[in-house]
């Protein structure tokens, strides 16, 4: 049976009764909505909690510094389980040198290991929210309700399947809540240098895994292909074939979110674009191979005034990000190779690499590969015609033009 979450710090989570009518995803409604109107709490805000408030406690799995994952709250969307997680739980991480940002008490605010240690080590702790502000758009541990709403109106455009558009795969939004005024009065005096002065918000959100590519995971799949694979139960040549597929057909669509989105707006046209995000920090892995992007808070829409503008931003969205992409199915294709015994040569590498991309995107909408004795070219088709093709070259053959 495949093993999707592979953290190693368990870490309780309280839930409360959320004080506010939370902000829910119309196609996601009824998703696990016994957990739609919660606020997550970590024990150091749950034991301030106003004394008779019902607080339960859960299992749950620390996920990278400021995101829990519910093992026990899970559902089933097509053939893949998603956990539920909460992104705005505190922050397990100080942002600067100095631990003690208390205002009183003489209480640390990173208990159960020194600070040298932390930076040293990379230990864990317990996560504490704080009052400083992060990136201009929230308080560092929690959330602004920018990214939030922004998350909830991206996942709505997937319709009744909340986690695929058009082939860009998400962890899909099912809603956000404000945190009760009580906890921020508790912890908004803890900060640094500059404080964060309007609302604190929690999302939450559905993950299939919390494997990463590379960065922010405790084996990201590009570091630590084995450990991941056996985890996934992917155990022979088949199993990894269908893997590497999944992985290179929902990779593309990845990198292919502006052409997937493209339409027609007033005097020009419209398309989806990552701002401060990228794929191999910011997605996760189902256990079939399937890339999800879980950061949608940062996918936006830009305009252009023309469709030479729209057809330079789609082929620069999938250069932004092929590194991590192709890094990540490098390490998968190197292991495929470990599995049969073989060692190829370069030409060799290039030509399985040009076949195994025709295969995953034979059935993809948008984006189709065109073969030649020089290479393998993609294709890109918006559903809006006008906008036009692009064509971008993904392997180069020896000798080729």
């Amino acid at each position: 049976m495949a093993q999707a979450l592979l953290g190693r710090h368990p870490e309780p989570i309280f839930t409360i009764d959320a004080e506010s009518e939370p902000v829910q995803s119309a196609n996601t409604l009824g998703i696990l909505p016994e957990f739609q109107r919660c606020s997550f709490l970590p024990e150091s805000a749950a034991t301030r909690a106003p004394g008779g408030t019902a607080v339960r406690r859960h299992d749950g799995l620390a996920d990278d510094n400021r995101t829990i994952l519910l093992p026990g709250a899970s559902v089933v969307l097509g053939e893949t389980t998603y956990y539920l997680s909460v992104k705005g739980v505190g922050t397990r991480s100080p942002m600067f040198g100095f631990a003690d940002i208390f205002p009183a008490g003489g209480r640390s605010a990173w208990a159960g290991a020194s600070l040298d240690e932390h930076w040293r080590e990379r230990a864990y702790h317990a996560p504490v929210f704080t009052g400083e502000m992060w990136f201009g758009g929230g308080p560092y541990g929690a959330s602004g309700e920018e990214g939030p709403s922004d998350s909830v109106r991206i996942t709505e455009m997937a319709g009744d399947t909340p986690q695929n558009i058009n082939g860009f795969w998400i962890c899909p939004v099912l809603a956000y809540n404000r945190l009760p005024e009580w906890l921020v009065s508790s912890f908004e005096g803890s900060y640094w240098y500059r404080r964060w002065r309007a609302g604190w918000f929690q999302e939450i959100r559905l993950v299939p895994s919390d494997v990463r590519l590379y960065f922010h995971s405790e084996a990201p799949i590009g570091v630590k292909p084995q450990q991941v694979l056996s985890a996934f139960g992917v155990d022979d040549a088949d199993q990894m074939d269908a893997f590497i597929e999944r992985f290179i057909a929902s990779g593309v669509g990845a990198l292919t979110l502006a052409a997937r989105t493209a339409k027609p707006c007033e005097n020009g046209f419209e398309l989806l674009d990552y701002d401060d995000v990228w794929l191999d920090k910011d997605s996760v892995i189902a256990p079939d191979g399937t890339i999800h992007f879980a950061d949608i808070d940062d996918v936006e829409w830009r305009r252009f005034d023309d469709g030479a503008g729209a057809r330079k931003k789609m082929a620069r969205q999938f250069e932004r990000n092929f590194y991590e992409f192709m890094f990540g199915l490098d390490s998968l294709m190197s292991e495929r190779d470990r599995m049969a015994g073989r060692i190829p040569s370069v030409a060799q590498r290039r030509a399985e690499l040009g076949a195994r991309y025709e295969m995953a995107l034979a059935a993809d909408k948008f984006a189709r590969t065109e073969s030649s004795a020089a290479g393998v070219d993609l294709v890109l088709s918006p559903p809006c015609g006008e906008v036009g093709q692009v064509t971008i070259r993904l392997v180069d053959y020896a000798g080729g033009a």
